[in-house]
């Protein structure tokens, strides 16, 4: 139970009188006053805690007022002697302004950055050096601010741009330009709450604050210059205070992101009110913003046309076209361009003029046949296709054996109307020199044989040789300086005169220019990954920078997550009651699924099903069988 504030003042009266009366005591022994010391000591600390806290002040003060009358020693009670006697002392009490027995200081406060600790214990014991030190007014930053009054330093500034820092420097964000030693101008966050200057062997005290300047007052030069605090600033991210050490803060508006334009930056306050700084993608970062965004490099501006060459400017694909024959445009190196590369329409597959497009032919004759020659235009006869045996009608007469004299003419070759007994009565069998027919060589094998008494004939083709079909072969790339070319052999072939031939005509292209390099007819991209080389901190390079064939876009091996279902977990109950549905009774499972199992491209992924837990042959009712 708490006593009243009067009955609690004349208690503590009482007992205080008790404690006059002791001291003036001449004790022959000591010892007989012990228990009454225990005693009164006891009461007074019952005393002390039934008091009203906000009476507390008021009991010490009147207590220490008594305690220091009676520890004057000036006088003697009755029946004592000066100066002697036990002393009775009260209750130890740190930070209520009276050394006790227990305590080595007590200077009324709880600040433990002053001389005297939180404990009442001498933080200096060597009080005279301490002293002499804010005599002379030298120190540490924290010593000096302590001297004169403050709780501890920030920073002191020598004339001379030198700096030392104080137990606080951290705390605050301060900021001083020297005038040539004759006066210095300063901001601080938080306020500072005092600044000392010394001139000379005079330390000045200035008013703190958030900015200011310090003027010389002597003739002397400022020397040094200390910023002095008394309670540490707490600092609260969310405030809307920028405050040591916090980059930013926007209050309610801290850690919402701010999304960046293309090719810009943005600064958001973190939720812990640091500038975090956010990049969109720009021109030039290797990677295709779609929307803003063509390409990155050349190569991303193939449009595999051989005819243009394709670059990346700005981000944005360019491509200018090659001349070529079929381009529709006559260049200087041809005769014609009619925008393709077609034969037997006036201009050539290799744009020359075709001197024999539109000119009709006479029909072929027996054992001639006519062309136009592409040299100069002019019709002339062909008689390949009619070598010496080819048969011919020359004379209307049945007896008689008509052929080709491979010049154009049908002739009387020899009369075959003599009667015979077997072959030998007829004419000797014939090989005709070998010709050309459908681009291939043949001879003809004129066969006389006796049937029904009378010579008969029989012509066969006989092949001699396939002279093959055009080709070419394959494109063979190079590099010339930085640029991609191509080549190839290509081959012409037929038959002419009863011989084949073969024409061999080269071939060359170029295909278009690398940004970096050229090696080997093929472009190569800048060092990093996907060029097809293991670089430095690359688990593995294919060439691209593909996910999902076993090297991904990072350079970096990826793993086959799952080969089949039970490799992403077994079945498990979703865990929801049964159900009914059709007389059947089910509850709900979750299954896992394995997606394009075995491959790079691999993954896990779940799914509920209703699961059949049993058939009700009387129906269901709530997930049960009626």
């Amino acid at each position: 139970m708490k006593l009243h504030k009067k009955t609690g003042l004349i208690l503590l009266l009482v007992l205080i009188t008790l404690t006059s009366l002791i001291l003036v005591i001449n004790a022959q022994n000591t010892n007989q006053l012990k228990p009454l010391k225990e005693n009164i000591n006891s009461n007074l600390e019952e005393a002390y805690s039934n008091i009203e806290p906000d009476n507390l002040e008021e009991i010490i003060v009147l207590n220490s007022k008594k305690s220091n009358e009676d520890s004057s020693g000036g006088s003697s009670g009755r029946g004592g002697s000066s100066g002697g006697g036990t002393s009775v002392t009260s209750l130890g009490i740190c930070g209520n302004g009276i050394t006790e027995e227990t305590e080595e200081c007590d200077d009324g406060n709880n600040n433990d950055h002053d001389e005297c600790t939180n404990d009442c214990k001498n933080k200096d014991n060597n009080k005279n050096k301490n002293k002499d030190d804010c005599d002379k007014g030298i120190g540490s930053p924290d010593k000096e601010c302590r001297c004169n009054g403050f709780e501890f330093g920030i920073v002191k500034y020598e004339c001379g741009e030198s700096i030392e820092k104080g137990s606080h420097a951290d705390d605050y964000d301060i900021t001083l330009s020297w005038n040539k030693c004759n006066s210095a101008d300063w901001t601080a966050s938080p306020a500072v709450d005092g600044i000392l200057s010394k001139e000379a062997t005079i330390i000045y005290t200035h008013d703190g604050g958030t900015s200011g300047t310090i003027d010389k007052t002597l003739k002397y030069d400022i020397s040094h210059i200390t910023f002095c605090g008394n309670e540490i600033p707490e600092t609260i991210c969310g405030n809307s205070e920028v405050e040591v050490p916090e980059q930013c803060d926007l209050g309610e508006s801290n850690g919402i992101q701010c999304i960046p334009n293309y090719g810009e930056s943005c600064t958001y306050c973190s939720e812990t009110c640091e500038e975090i700084t956010l990049y969109d993608g720009y021109c030039g970062d290797e990677i295709i913003q779609e929307t803003y965004e063509q390409c990155e490099v050349d190569l991303d501006c193939d449009d595999d046309n051989i005819h243009t060459i394709d670059t990346c400017t700005a981000c944005s694909c360019e491509h200018e076209d090659i001349p070529y024959c079929g381009d529709n445009i006559k260049q200087e190196n041809e005769e014609c361009d009619d925008s393709n590369n077609e034969d037997n329409d006036g201009c050539s597959a290799d744009c020359k003029i075709e001197l024999c497009y539109g000119i009709l032919l006479p029909p072929a004759e027996p054992c001639k046949s006519f062309y136009c020659d592409p040299a100069d235009g002019q019709i002339k006869e062909d008689y390949t296709n009619f070598p010496l045996s080819t048969p011919c009608e020359a004379d209307s007469e049945e007896c008689t054996i008509d052929h080709c004299d491979g010049q154009g003419s049908c002739v009387l070759l020899e009369d075959n109307c003599n009667e015979c007994c077997d072959d030998e009565d007829c004419p000797n069998d014939i090989y005709s020199n070998n010709y050309c027919f459908n681009d291939d060589v043949y001879y003809d094998f004129t066969d006389y044989f006796c049937l029904s008494n009378e010579c008969r004939i029989d012509i066969d083709r006989i092949f001699v040789q396939d002279c093959g079909e055009d080709s070419c072969e394959d494109w063979n790339y190079y590099c010339e300086d930085n640029d991609v070319y191509k080549d190839r052999n290509c081959y012409d072939r037929g038959c002419n005169a009863g011989a084949c031939y073969e024409d061999e005509d080269p071939e060359e292209e170029y295909v278009n220019t690398c940004t970096y390099d050229c090696v080997d007819g093929t472009c190569t991209q800048e060092p990093g990954c996907g060029d097809n080389n293991l670089d430095l901190g690359e688990e593995c390079d294919d060439g691209n920078l593909i996910n999902g064939d076993g090297c991904d876009e990072n350079c970096e091996i990826e793993e086959i997550i799952c080969y089949e279902d039970d490799d992403c977990g077994e079945r498990e109950c979703a865990g929801g009651p049964n159900y009914c549905e059709n007389n059947k009774v089910y509850q709900d499972f979750i299954i896992y699924v394995c997606i394009n199992p075995g491959q790079y491209n691999s993954y896990c992924t779940d799914e509920i099903i209703p699961w059949l837990l049993q058939i009700c042959a009387y129906g269901c009712n709530n997930g049960v069988c009626i």
